[in-house]
């Protein structure tokens, strides 16, 4: 069985998309005199275009069939999510966690590291509806959005389990009046259009422990004269390469049942060459 892991990355992003439209409001206006009159907020919900339908027709009988009493609203729908392949780099590639805990760093002494592999691109398409009784309503939301698109913005996600903070890209890429031409006579008329964003995210994969190396073997020798002759070198002539002199060293591991050279031997280690 796989080990648990959970990162919140796709609630994250969510969130931060849904942020970026919060604290819409649209003025109203005395319709006689054409005076201002007050601010008033667009509430945003995460639903369905059906459930957000629903919510508009059961909240406006709550108020005696007044849908200017709960309108303008905005709605956000996830319609998909898919792997991007044009974004993605060497997936073996992995990055070393950040090391400032006294944890991790306790870790390092013990001779491990946490790992994480590169993460995998995925695209999550957003439809963001905005319902309205009135075309200037419409015009007020749609100009303390558009201007923000040019036509991306970028969002942070940070995962504190990873301690990073990731770039997350917004994409803008159309909007489209949904418009009806018949209303049977017992219904009101509802401006309603559509927003299409794609969110450029991120999915990490679990973090894996891996070892530190201690020692490195820098020279290897197969016998005691080898080794006495380690400072000197060999040279031939390679008549492909005109005379270009080459050193050459003979290298073999012939190493014990403790992994210990079976002839004198150069390792490196934290103290130096012994």
């Amino acid at each position: 069985m796989k080990n648990y892991f959970y990162y919140y990355v796709l609630r994250k992003t969510i969130v931060q998309f849904l942020d970026a439209f919060n604290d819409i409001k649209i003025a109203r206006y005395n319709p006689d005199t054409g005076t201002f009159v007050k601010y008033v907020n667009v509430p945003l919900k995460l639903w369905a275009k059906e459930k957000a339908w629903l919510w508009i027709n059961e909240s406006a009988n709550g108020f005696g069939g007044k849908f200017d009493e709960v309108l303008p609203m905005i709605s956000a729908e996830m319609t998909s999510i898919v792997y991007d392949s044009q974004r993605q780099t060497n997936p073996y590639q992995s990055m070393t966690l950040n090391t400032s805990s006294s944890a991790a760093s306790a870790s390092i002494d013990a001779g491990t590291v946490q790992k994480v592999l590169t993460p995998v691109p995925y695209n999550i398409a957003f439809s963001l509806r905005i319902w309205a009784l009135y075309m200037v309503d419409i015009d007020q939301i749609l100009e303390q959005i558009l201007p923000y698109f040019s036509p991306t913005i970028q969002l942070k996600v940070n995962i504190p389990q990873l301690n990073c903070t990731f770039d997350v890209k917004v994409v803008f890429e159309a909007a489209t009046p949904e418009i009806e031409s018949e209303y049977p006579d017992e219904e009101r008329r509802i401006v309603k259009w559509t927003l299409d964003f794609q969110v450029q995210t991120w999915m990490f994969k679990p973090v894996t422990t891996a070892t530190l190396a201690k020692t490195i073997f820098i020279n290897e020798y197969t016998d005691d004269a080898q080794f006495a002759a380690r400072d000197t070198s060999s040279t031939f002539t390679s008549g492909a390469s005109a005379g270009e002199a080459k050193a050459l060293r003979g290298v073999y591991p012939w190493l014990d049942e403790d992994g210990e050279k079976i002839y004198n031997y150069e390792l490196y280690t934290a103290h130096g060459k012994i």
